[in-house]
């Protein structure tokens, strides 16, 4: 009995521990399936991340590539435009000289009737614009003026209003408009000693222009002109003069007989009232430096007249006497100066 009972319970005890064994097997078997199931699992994330990341590094190159190309085209079109603005600017600087150089040599053949004004312009504001093209200038000036008398004529400050004018091209301007009156005066070396030699003499000096002009003409004793000076140049109907410069001037010639004129380019040479007047405070003031006023000519459109010959300016003299109590020597001296000059017209 005690035999059957102990191999009874061996054979309890083995088959627990075979169960025990398999249940051991089978969860090691289990645990090894997860293991591999988990490696497999992590191999495939890290061959989806590498792809991932190889796909990016593609496209980050690719970009890259797309950049640079793209960089490089920008640069070769900014080369081309470049190198076309160069050859745009380097061609009309040679049209510009052409021009330049054809406008001279038609100037120089055909003189300056073959030139339309608005040539003759830009021939004169070669000289004092070098290198820009006159052409626009020209034309804002003639649109400005009217004319190229005007243009010549017109005061330095509303010259310099007009764009593209500067100080160069006023000088020249200016200098152009002296030198045509300088040449056009009457000859240094001409006597004037009558009422009419003054008339013929003033009648000159004003020829084209139409803007009012002081001038004072200094004699000799003999009626030789010693000297001759445009004190100013006003607008069309008036010129302020001071009365001071005028004095200065026959002091600065050391001259003692002077002839006055002035014009009225768009009226009457009639005397007017302020005319007669600036003649009186002039007369006194150059009483009171010996300066003898023997003459004051005033040239209008119509004809020309002398305050001397219409007797005038005696009076005026014997007023401004009495006003200032001049000497009688003085005024002797001052009389018989006067007599040199023919004041009766024939």
């Amino acid at each position: 009995m005690e035999l059957r009972t102990k191999d009874k319970m061996t054979k309890q005890v083995i088959s627990k521990r075979e169960v025990d064994f398999t249940k051991e097997t089978t969860s090691k078997i289990k645990l090894t399936n997860e293991l591999e199931s988990k490696s497999i699992k992590t191999n495939e994330e890290i061959t989806k991340t590498e792809n991932t990341t190889t796909e990016i590094l593609q496209n980050n190159n690719t970009n890259k590539t797309k950049e640079i190309v793209s960089k490089s085209k920008t640069n070769k079109n900014k080369s081309l435009e470049d190198e076309e603005i160069y050859n745009k600017s380097d061609k009309e600087i040679n049209i510009h000289k052409n021009h330049r150089q054809r406008l001279k040599t038609q100037f120089l053949d055909n003189g300056l009737t073959a030139l339309t004004d608005i040539q003759k312009l830009e021939l004169l504001l070669f000289f004092s614009i070098p290198q820009k093209d006159t052409n626009p200038i020209a034309h804002k000036l003639l649109s400005r003026f009217g004319s190229i008398k005007e243009i010549l004529s017109a005061e330095p400050s509303r010259l310099m209003e007009v764009n593209g004018i500067k100080e160069n091209s006023v000088t020249l301007i200016k200098l152009v408009n002296s030198m045509l009156s300088y040449i056009s005066m009457p000859n240094m070396q001409d006597s004037i000693s009558s009422v009419i030699d003054a008339k013929e003499f003033c009648s000159k000096l004003y020829s084209g222009v139409d803007v009012e002009q002081f001038y004072v003409i200094c004699l000799t004793k003999s009626n030789k002109i010693k000297n001759i000076k445009l004190i100013k140049s006003g607008s069309s109907d008036e010129v302020n003069v001071q009365i001071r410069t005028i004095t200065e001037f026959a002091l600065e010639s050391k001259c003692n007989r002077i002839i006055i004129s002035h014009n009225h380019p768009n009226g009457y040479a009639d005397m007017s009232d302020e005319d007669c007047s600036f003649t009186y405070s002039l007369i006194c003031s150059c009483l009171l430096n010996s300066i003898d006023i023997i003459d004051h000519i005033i040239v209008g459109t119509d004809r020309s007249v002398s305050l001397a010959s219409m007797r005038v300016l005696q009076k005026l003299k014997e007023r401004a006497v009495n006003t200032i109590q001049l000497p009688k020597d003085k005024v002797m001296q001052l009389s018989n100066q006067s007599k040199e000059y023919i004041i009766d017209e024939e």
